[in-house]
């Protein structure tokens, strides 16, 4: 076996378990996953850290799986609960495993969140189309895989075996020291140094379900529809994107009857500046 896969999942969180258990049992992984309890907060004392309880125990479930399998003779695939796997995910991380891809990165992530940036959603509309072909026969659609930079999140990523001791010692002393910032800020900021190779894969075979579950690291109240915003846009960046049921969602919850003179324009101008139709200066 290249790899074992591993989801982190709090002993509170049995309606994520079963949506989970009953995704991997449909895509025959059952074998491929086992079950990592998550940190529940702060449970293990760490002091100077200035985290929230659900950044913190985010933070501490991803190192104390990393570090329970330091010595691994295989790569590590991780990912959290609330994460939908592409029917073509396990085909491409035995891709990944068994090539060299994963020989140049010490992580892989499958799926991240997005930048607020309307030249980044527009060129990953523009790859989106380019590198998905959906013959409309019936057949599997032909996928052309490459990377975006990493910019946040780790709901889904693979570690290379020979990493797993470079990864621990990065969070193990950041913990120590007092995290000041999220896991994937501490990350983010390592590859920004040049001391850690990530890359995100795109387009994501993996994703979030948007309004499906409520964001258990949020700092203090957030707008649920805000995360439902962001939530689409990335998920429509899936290879396993139902663009109908998307689009009916954003339709249902996302509209403002409301919109003054400013909310319209920036609607049509985003959407001017992301279309085929806007020549980049």
């Amino acid at each position: 076996m290249a790899y074992v896969g591993y989801c982190i999942n709090l002993d509170r969180g049995a309606d994520r378990r079963d949506v989970m258990d009953a995704q991997l049992a449909r895509l025959h992984l059952t074998e491929r996953y086992r079950r990592f309890a998550a940190v529940d907060g702060n449970l293990i004392g760490l002091t100077g850290t200035k985290l929230t309880a659900g950044e913190l125990g985010c933070f501490t479930s991803h190192y104390q799986l990393l570090r329970q399998n330091r010595h691994s003779a295989v790569h590590l695939r991780i990912i959290e609960d609330d994460v939908v796997l592409a029917g073509c995910a396990a085909q491409v991380v035995d891709q990944i495993v068994t090539s060299a891809t994963i020989d140049d990165h010490d992580v892989l992530f499958t799926d991240m969140a997005l930048p607020v940036d309307f030249k980044f959603y527009r060129e990953a509309r523009l790859r989106y189309e380019r590198q998905i072909r959906r013959p409309g026969n019936g057949t599997a659609p032909t996928i052309q895989l490459n990377f975006f930079p990493y910019i946040a999140c780790t709901a889904s990523y693979l570690v290379n075996r020979r990493s797993i001791g470079l990864i621990c010692d990065i969070l193990g002393h950041t913990l120590e020291r007092g995290a000041s910032d999220p896991i994937d800020v501490v990350l983010r900021g390592e590859v920004a140094e040049g001391k850690l190779r990530a890359k995100c894969l795109f387009p994501f075979i993996t994703s979030v379900l948007p309004g499906k579950f409520a964001n258990t690291v949020a700092r203090g109240a957030r707008d649920q529809l805000l995360d439902l915003a962001v939530d689409l846009v990335r998920h429509s960046f899936f290879v396993g994107c139902d663009r109908s049921a998307t689009l009916g969602l954003a339709e249902q919850r996302l509209v403002n009857p409301d919109a003054g003179f400013h909310g319209r324009l920036f609607a049509l101008s985003l959407g001017f500046m992301t279309s085929d139709a806007f020549q980049q200066p």
